[in-house]
């Protein structure tokens, strides 16, 4: 009998900036120029998934309309949302979209913690991008991923952050060629090991 394969799944936020067109950098190979970090994301990890992995997308209201769908600029680069821009690249990838909410309470924080949990499936290989979204998300990656990890035995795959804000302010990003606006993806993956490390230093001490 054939094995099953595990499926991996990119889960990422959608946020409401005005983003720029860039070459994102991973393993220091500038990728193809882009305005959205998850399709640089997949350039490198995801070339091979199939009809088994995901894509999940986790946006607000006003995430889909300025980011996700496309919207009414003249320039035809800028003018392109994430969801056409994966139909452009990638047809065959499923990618799908969890609507969330803008609020900032408690409340909310558990309802997403709940959204994202949803998500994953038993034996998930989980690539996590903290690089849009809300302030708090990469606190709550670090809680997923553990919590996956345990309840679902999830494995991680990556941890990655595009750190577009080393080019600047937009302003004046706008105005360097697109051959120097060169953003790295930083890879955060090994640090979610040492927090693993710790836990386990922790549980040996106490026991």
């Amino acid at each position: 009998m054939e094995a099953i394969r595990m499926r991996r799944v990119l889960l990422t936020f959608l946020g409401t900036n005005d983003y720029i067109p860039c070459h994102y950098m991973i393993n220091g190979q500038a990728l193809t120029p882009t305005r959205f970090v998850q399709t640089s994301i997949w350039e490198v990890y995801g070339r091979d998934w199939n009809e088994h992995d995901r894509v999940i997308v986790f946006l607000t209201k006003e995430a889909k309309r300025k980011n996700w769908q496309d919207n009414d600029k003249p320039d035809l680069f800028e003018k392109e949302g994430l969801e056409s821009a994966f139909g452009r690249i990638v047809p065959h990838l499923r990618v799908e979209t969890v609507d969330i909410s803008d609020g900032q309470s408690e409340k909310d924080y558990w309802q997403l913690f709940s959204q994202v949990m949803d998500c994953i499936e038993a034996g998930d290989e989980i690539f996590f991008d903290i690089t849009h979204g809300f302030r708090s998300i990469p606190m709550m990656a670090l809680i997923i991923l553990n919590y996956a990890k345990v309840i679902k035995q999830a494995r991680l795959g990556k941890v990655l952050y595009g750190c577009f804000e080393v080019l600047g302010p937009a302003y004046q990003v706008r105005k360097m060629p697109m051959d120097e606006r060169l953003a790295p993806v930083i890879d955060l993956t090994e640090m979610m090991a040492l927090f693993n490390w710790t836990q386990g230093v922790d549980n040996f001490l106490r026991s």
